[in-house]
C-alpha cells in the first residue's frame, strides 16, 4: 500500500489542532496520533427536555478532522450539526455552496422537546478552510457555546466521583462531564474508509451517559452506539431483553464502506442498572 507523505508530524499535531478548534470556537474532546485525527466539539445553548427530563445531549455540535492521503495536505471532513426545524433548510443550503456534501438529516427523537434536527455532512477539504466554514455557519445559527464541557471545578466533587464510578462499572477508557451528564466512552474499531480514504476511529464510539438523576435515583440514561450494520439487530434484540428502553434513532450518518449506523436509545433507569446493562452491550460487541 503507498504510504502517504502529507502527513503531520506528531509532535505538532496539539498546536495543529489548537488552531484548528479556535478558528471553529470548539473544545478539542479528544486527539489521537497516527493517523492525525482530532475530534472538535461545541454545544447549542437551548433547553431541552426528553422524556419530561432535562438533556444536553442532543445539542453536541462535532466536527472531525483526520489525515488522509488525499493531495495537497487535504483531509477527510466530517461534522454534524444539531439544528432546530427553522434553521436546517438554510444552514444545508450554505453547506452544499462551501462544497460539504450534506450526508443524512434525521430527528434526535421525536419524544425531544423542542424538536432537533441532526444533520450530517463530508469533505475532503484543506483543514483549515473547514474551520472557517464552519465558523461561518456557527455565526449563522447562532446560540453556540462551549461551556457545557466541564473539566474545572464547577462540578462538586461528590458528582465527578460519581460519574467516574459510572464510567469504571461499565470499564470504559473515556470519561466527560458535558453539562449536568456524566458520559462513559468506549470506542470499536470499525475499520471504514469514507471517500476512499480510512475513517476516524471516532465512528465507532460507544456513548453512555447519565443525567437528571431524581431523589429516587432514577436517571435519563442514553446510549448512543457506531456500528456496523450487520450489529444492529443483535444490538437491537439485547436491548429488547434488557427492557424499559426507547430506541431515539437509527441513521447512517455518512456515506461509508461498508456501511456504518449510530443507534441511539434511552431509558429511565438507575445508573448501576444502566451500566450493567452498557457492560453487557459492549461484551457482545467484542465477541
Amino acid at each position: 500500500m503507498k504510504e502517504c507523505n502529507n502527513k503531520i508530524h506528531i509532535e505538532t499535531i496539539s498546536a495543529y489542532s489548537k488552531k484548528i478548534a479556535r478558528i471553529i470556537g470548539g473544545n478539542i474532546l479528544v486527539e489521537l496520533s497516527p493517523p492525525n485525527q482530532v475530534y472538535i466539539t461545541n454545544f447549542r445553548t437551548f433547553d431541552t427536555t426528553l422524556n419530561g427530563r432535562k438533556t444536553t445531549d442532543p445539542l453536541n455540535n462535532m466536527f472531525i478532522i483526520t489525515h488522509s492521503c488525499a493531495p495537497h495536505n487535504k483531509t477527510l471532513n466530517l461534522g454534524r450539526l444539531a439544528l432546530l426545524d427553522e434553521e436546517v433548510t438554510e444552514v444545508v443550503l450554505r453547506l452544499n455552496t462551501q462544497g460539504n456534501h450534506v450526508t443524512s438529516i434525521s430527528d434526535y427523537s421525536v419524544m425531544l422537546k423542542p424538536g432537533i434536527k441532526l444533520v450530517y455532512f463530508q469533505a475532503i477539504s484543506d483543514p483549515f478552510l473547514f474551520a472557517k466554514q464552519m465558523r461561518e455557519i456557527l455565526d449563522l445559527i447562532g446560540c453556540v457555546t462551549t461551556d457545557h464541557l466541564d473539566s474545572s471545578c464547577s462540578f462538586c466533587s461528590r458528582t465527578k466521583a460519581m460519574c467516574k464510578d459510572f464510567a469504571e462499572e461499565i470499564g470504559t477508557p473515556l470519561q466527560f462531564i458535558v453539562d449536568n451528564s456524566c458520559e462513559a466512552v468506549d470506542i470499536q474499531p470499525l475499520n471504514v474508509k469514507i471517500n476512499g480514504q480510512t475513517a476516524p476511529v471516532f465512528l465507532g464510539y460507544l456513548d453512555f451517559s447519565i443525567e437528571s438523576i431524581d431523589h429516587h435515583r432514577q436517571a435519563l440514561c442514553i446510549g448512543t452506539l457506531g456500528l456496523l450494520q450487520e450489529q444492529v439487530q443483535p444490538i437491537l434484540s439485547i436491548l429488547k431483553k434488557q427492557g424499559k428502553y426507547t430506541i431515539s434513532s437509527l441513521v447512517t450518518p455518512w456515506f461509508s464502506t461498508p456501511s456504518t449506523v449510530y443507534l441511539t436509545y434511552f431509558g429511565i433507569k438507575n445508573p448501576s442498572c444502566f451500566a450493567r446493562d452498557a457492560k453487557d452491550i459492549i461484551r457482545l460487541i467484542q465477541t
